[in-house]
């Protein structure tokens, strides 16, 4: 048994795919696996189409908005109105929203606290 492909190709050359075990053609050549092949090519073009999901843009400015957010994604995915992959993006987009209004809060804080000192 050889490391390669026992078939020719169109270009005259040896086929550098490994054959199937036990077998002297790979899955492309090997005269007993042409019907699944045509059968896994005809499918290859009939994938599931991306899933779209329209929202309705909404304004998070507060903690609470965050928190709404995701109550609301999990009831979306729950619901089956949602792909989870999707609600992993809002997870993970949520948590650095969280930290950037974190920062921001703390930023007005220290303003405040400047400006009650030089009073």
């Amino acid at each position: 048994m050889t490391n390669h492909c026992k078939a020719i190709t169109n270009t005259g050359r040896h086929c550098r795919s490994h054959p199937l075990k036990g077998k002297e053609y790979c899955f492309i050549h090997d005269p007993e696996s042409q019907e699944v092949r045509s059968l896994a090519l005809s499918r290859g073009g009939k994938t599931p189409k991306k899933v779209q999901v329209q929202l309705d843009p909404i304004t998070i400015i507060t903690q609470k908005d965050v928190v709404l957010l995701l109550c609301d994604t999990i009831n979306n995915v729950r619901s089956g109105g949602m792909p989870p992959r999707i609600a992993n993006s809002v997870g993970y987009l949520a948590g650095h929203l969280l930290k950037a209004l974190e920062a921001s809060n703390l930023e007005k804080r220290v303003e405040q606290l400047e400006k009650a000192l030089n009073k």
